[in-house]
């Protein structure tokens, strides 16, 4: 398939509710170089998903299983920063906690203040 029509198809499934879409770097038989497009949906988008597959790639086929996922509990804190405020995502399952700043949100900043972005993200994890 020609590369360029990934994104095309990543961004039909994204509005089609798609969980995830990712590309993997596979050889199939004889060694010929493909590459794997891989969908991660709900059971009830399954069937848009197939046809959407079916219908703007080359596959022939889809192959496809049910997966088991554990998600941490998710919440939204704002923070002040010298750069401004940015939202902080917190994420915890048991004795495990995660924070990290919205990307987006230090993107805009990044842009704002003329930095790089790498430099926003760490003056901003500075204050979580």
């Amino acid at each position: 398939m020609n590369p360029e029509l990934f994104n095309f198809v990543t961004q039909k499934l994204f509005d089609n509710n798609a969980l995830d879409v990712y590309t993997t770097a596979i050889l199939m038989k004889k060694n010929r170089p493909a590459t794997k497009l891989s969908v991660l949906c709900n059971e009830k988008e399954l069937d848009n998903c197939v046809k959407i597959l079916l219908s703007e790639t080359t596959s022939w086929g889809v192959r496809y299983y049910p997966v088991k996922r554990e998600k941490m509990k998710r919440s939204f804190k704002k923070i002040s920063t010298p750069l401004g405020e940015v939202t902080i995502k917190i994420s915890r399952h048991n004795k495990i906690t995660k924070a990290k700043p919205e990307y987006d949100e230090c993107v805009k900043l990044a842009k704002n203040h003329g930095l790089p972005l790498r430099e926003v993200y760490s003056t901003v994890i500075k204050y979580i």
